[in-house]
Order: C-alpha cells, then sequence, then structure tokens
C-alpha cells in the first residue's frame, strides 16, 4: 500500500511497478490526495525509462461511471504531450486493442470491448471498492 505522505515522491519511492513478478499495488487515499496526479508522473517515470513506448504495458483506467470516464480522460490528456495515445472507450466504435492504444479509458461494464494481446497490461481500478461491489453486483453476474 502506498502511503499517502509518500505521495509526491511516489516515482521514486515505488519505482518498479513493471517488474516481473505480478504485484498488486493499492493507493488508498482521501479525495484531493492527488492520487490521479501521483499516478501519471509514475507513468511518465517510467516512460523516461524506455526507448520506445510500446514497450511499456498498456495502462488500462477502469471507473464506474461515465462522468468518472471523462474527468480521467481529461486528467489523462496532458500524457498526450508525451505521444501517449489515450482512447476514452466512450469515443471508439468496435473492439479496443491493448496494441493500439497506451492508455484506454473503460467503465466496468465495457471491459469486454478490450482485446487483450500478448502486450503487458496494467490495470487501474478508479474508486476500486466501488467497482468491486459493482462487479459483484446480481446485476453484472454472468
Amino acid at each position: 500500500m502506498i502511503n499517502v505522505e509518500k505521495l509526491k515522491d511516489a516515482p521514486e519511492v515505488y519505482p518498479d511497478f513493471l517488474g516481473i513478478e505480478k504485484m498488486i499495488t493499492l493507493i488508498r487515499s482521501p479525495p484531493g490526495t492527488w492520487k490521479t496526479t501521483t499516478l501519471r508522473e509514475i507513468i511518465m517515470a517510467l516512460k523516461n525509462k524506455v526507448y520506445d513506448l510500446s514497450s511499456l504495458p498498456c495502462y488500462i483506467w477502469v471507473s464506474y461511471r461515465k462522468s468518472f470516464s471523462n474527468e480521467s480522460k481529461t486528467k489523462l490528456d496532458e500524457l498526450k504531450a508525451s505521444d501517449f495515445q489515450i482512447c476514452n472507450y466512450q469515443n471508439i466504435q468496435g473492439d479496443l486493442s491493448i496494441n493500439e492504444w497506451d492508455i484506454i479509458i473503460v467503465q466496468v461494464e465495457s471491459l469486454f470491448c478490450i482485446k487483450f494481446t500478448a502486450r503487458p497490461f496494467v490495470a487501474i481500478l478508479d474508486e476500486a471498492n466501488t467497482i468491486m461491489r459493482q462487479m459483484s453486483s446480481d446485476t453484472n453476474a454472468r
């Protein structure tokens, strides 16, 4: 778990999010504590360590409401200046291949639209507790 006090130093304190060993990292802190900004900085720090963006994983940013997807897209658009290909699933027809996008913003209900390939990916659950409740609800049971 990432400590709230260390969020400003997250890229240096937690540098190996891409190790071979599978892991789960939980960032939990109150609203307005720069979680999205920190994740954006971590993604940039990882980008600065590689020559080619395609060698990074695809980041799948999962939210539970359209308004959160739109808000996330606005916050992440800053990464476009660094050549990241960012997609909000609401703006794309058909399947979303993780080979074609560096960051895919998608709602829980639309995860089936993502085409997974051999490219590694990192799933970021925005409001993880709410997403877990939504996924385990009777409405989503399949």
